[in-house]
């Protein structure tokens, strides 16, 4: 809960590297998420979701169905490490799954003021969402950035700390 997540309009960058040792059963898994609210969806909130079949979703959720977007990725498989990237720049959003435009949408809604917590492998607010079964590393979330906006290697290193941007 910090105004480092009131994205608005502006451009931003969610990126990490994600390793599935097990594909969700019945139940979706959070990878990444954030509500206006603890408690609900309906007024706004922005995942990046594992579902059952392997495939990611990136997507803005909110009750009024014209403020959504949703952008679905290949699929991963279970024991191999994926560079996962969900990016805004400008009106355009983006997935990439290892360097790679998985898809975009089109979006020019500005993002409500995310007030309920950041959760990283877990549904905020309901445990109708199973749990993530893997592995995470370089996790970074940087408003203001849009660092990739076409296909790219991904880093092998550890993040560098940049003065002109907020890393949370």
């Amino acid at each position: 809960n910090s105004s480092d997540f009131h994205f608005g309009s502006d451009d931003f960058t969610i990126e990490f590297w994600f390793n599935p040792s097990a594909l969700p059963g019945s139940q979706s898994s959070e990878l990444f998420g954030i509500s206006a609210t603890n408690s609900s969806d309906a007024t706004g909130s922005l995942h990046v979701t594992l579902y059952p079949n392997g495939t990611l979703i990136f997507n803005y959720y909110h009750l009024t169905s014209s403020n959504r977007f949703s952008i679905t990725s290949s699929t991963l498989s279970t024991g191999t490490w994926y560079h996962i990237a969900a990016v805004r720049d400008g009106n355009t959003m983006r997935l990439f799954v290892n360097g790679s435009a998985d898809g975009t949408a089109s979006w020019s809604i500005a993002a409500v003021d995310f007030a309920g917590d950041v959760h990283i492998g877990e549904r905020s607010y309901s445990t109708a969402y199973g749990g993530v079964n893997g592995y995470f590393d370089e996790y970074r979330i940087t408003k203001g950035v849009a660092r990739y906006t076409s296909a790219f290697t991904p880093h092998t290193a550890a993040h560098s700390d940049s003065a002109s941007t907020t890393v949370a």
